[in-house]
């Protein structure tokens, strides 16, 4: 059995990583593309990767503000966190420390 060319290896990821995107699979998305960076040979292929891996890992860093923001859905009012609105796409987000309020209870 022969291995895949480099073209062909590159495009198996590129097909891979858009359909973990589409799918929502941020975290698989990015394990792929790393895995791509680190075979892809050619520097100017290899800049693009790293640029949507960036964009990737703000993604990702987003989707896991947002998971801290929300309220947990239990039968008690009562939220052992401060609830906030979600980040929109394309939102950074901000660290947990800048954003930490005193209870007001």
């Amino acid at each position: 059995m022969s291995a895949l060319k480099a073209d062909d290896a590159a495009r198996l990821f590129d097909l891979a990583i858009q359909a973990r995107e589409k799918h929502g699979e941020t975290h698989e998305a990015l394990l792929l593309i790393e895995s791509a960076v680190s075979i892809e040979h050619d520097p100017s292929r290899k800049h693009i990767l790293q640029e949507h891996q960036k964009l990737l890992e703000l993604e990702l860093a987003r989707l896991q503000e947002n998971e801290a923001r929300a309220p947990k859905i239990h039968a008690e009012l009562d939220q052992d966190r401060i609830v906030r609105p979600r980040l929109l796409p394309g939102t950074p987000p901000t660290p947990r420390d800048a954003t930490r309020e005193e209870d007001p209870r």
